[in-house]
């Protein structure tokens, strides 16, 4: 898997991504504006401006042109050609957070109003309205039968609507927190994504979860479908994650370009693109090979020294890096390195890490390694022998002396 290109423009957070049949796409942003970018050239081949707050929300119409969703509480519809705005919507009194488009070409929208609106594409006409009672709708989904799935940021069971009758079919329980994302598999049945940091495959005809996808350390913000049938999911923890959809499997995972990974969209030939809401790029991704932590190359780093993690450790996964406790103990494996700048922070508080890093340029960092030979006394005075040495940070006492402790040893080192 490797990152094949970066699409810079944009002048705040991606918030949502749409591939486009002759494989362009589009991107949406918190600085208000669209973007048709050029996939081979990284190029922008056209801006969209016309909403007055963020862009939430993008959507591809059966006659090529496309539909988006604002904080300013319209949609807008675009004529792609020619950038201008075909048609503006204001059926909603608070954000458009997701919109859908039915296989006839009606849209389905969702909003902060917790209204949920079926409305006629040629006139912006509501059709049908459906009321989410306590929460607002953050996802929506459409099936193949033309009814449709909803979830709220808040709301934990999912509904199963009659886009006829207005009235829920089925509710779907499991998640432990609000859903993010939703998308449905050419079978019908359907993939959510929770703030608890799980995936659940449901089953559309019972209500049942098929299967439970565990790994995320965060919440998922974006799940999609690959070509061969396996998942893209991507977490407020940074990273991307390939599954297997019949076993649950975490196949690989990419990590490096983003702190918060918003938005993703697949490309028919299994390549990808990604967004942020902290970032103002998008990346694009190939499936090259298969890179799992299993066959990834190790580097052992002997106990009680100060030793330099330089770029290429930490870049796209490479390798592992094995870190000992203390010198009395057996190595064990730290896990892929994030390159991105605020990689010291989230290594700090990774739960089998126990070593202290001072922050330095993009291409090298230095970690200062726990162990019993290397200024253990120091660290003692500020945490237990057991916070430190066996991995019990819960201590909020303890992480506090402890960070302090750190900030004065990466000062005296320099």
């Amino acid at each position: 898997m490797g990152l094949l290109r970066t699409f810079e423009g944009h002048t705040n957070g991606v918030n949502c991504l749409a591939v486009l049949p002759n494989g362009n796409f589009l991107s949406g942003s918190w600085d208000g504006t669209l973007r048709l970018w050029d996939t081979n050239t990284g190029e922008t081949i056209r801006t969209f401006e016309g909403h007055t707050s963020s862009v939430n929300c993008v959507a591809i119409l059966p006659d090529g042109n496309f539909i988006s969703g604002s904080g300013d509480a319209t949609l807008r519809i675009w004529n792609i050609n020619t950038g201008e705005t075909i048609r503006t919507i204001k059926r909603h009194g608070a954000d458009v957070l997701c919109v859908a488009v039915f296989p006839n070409g009606n849209l389905l929208t969702g909003s902060m109003d917790r209204l949920m609106h079926v409305l006629d594409a040629n006139t912006g006409k509501i059709i049908r309205t459906f009321l989410e009672k306590r929460r607002y709708p953050r996802c929506v989904a459409v099936l193949p039968d033309g009814n449709f799935v909803s979830g709220g940021y808040l709301e934990i069971p999912l509904h199963l609507w009659n886009t006829n009758t207005g009235k829920t079919i089925r509710t779907f329980e499991g998640h432990i927190y609000g859903t993010q994302c939703l998308t449905v598999l050419p079978n019908g049945n359907f993939v959510s994504g929770s703030n608890d940091g799980t995936l659940r495959l449901w089953n559309t005809n019972t209500g049942e979860t098929i299967r439970t996808f565990e790994g995320h350390e965060r919440a998922v913000n974006c799940v999609a479908v690959l070509p061969d049938g396996n998942l893209l999911s991507g977490s407020n923890d940074g990273t991307l994650r390939v599954w297997n959809t019949n076993t649950g499997q975490t196949i690989r995972i990419l990590e490096g370009n983003t702190n918060v990974v918003s938005c993703v969209a697949v490309f028919p030939d299994g390549s990808f693109i990604n967004g942020s809401y902290n970032d103002n790029d998008v990346y694009l991704w190939k499936d090259t090979a298969i890179v799992s932590p299993k066959n990834i190359p190790t580097r052992n780093i002997p106990a009680g020294s100060q030793n330099a993690i330089t770029y290429d450790d930490i870049q796209e996964g490479n390798r592992m890096i094995n870190i000992p406790r203390n010198a009395s103990r057996t190595n064990y494996n730290v896990g892929s390195y994030y390159k991105n700048t605020d990689a010291m922070r989230r290594l700090t508080k990774h739960p089998y890490t126990r070593k202290v890093l001072r922050r330095g340029d993009l291409k090298s960092y230095t970690a200062h390694l726990v162990s019993s030979n290397h200024n253990s006394n120091r660290y003692q005075k500020y945490a237990s022998r057991n916070a430190m040495m066996n991995g019990n940070m819960n201590n909020k006492h303890s992480r506090r002396k402890t960070r302090k402790c750190a900030r004065k040893t990466a000062h005296r080192s320099r």
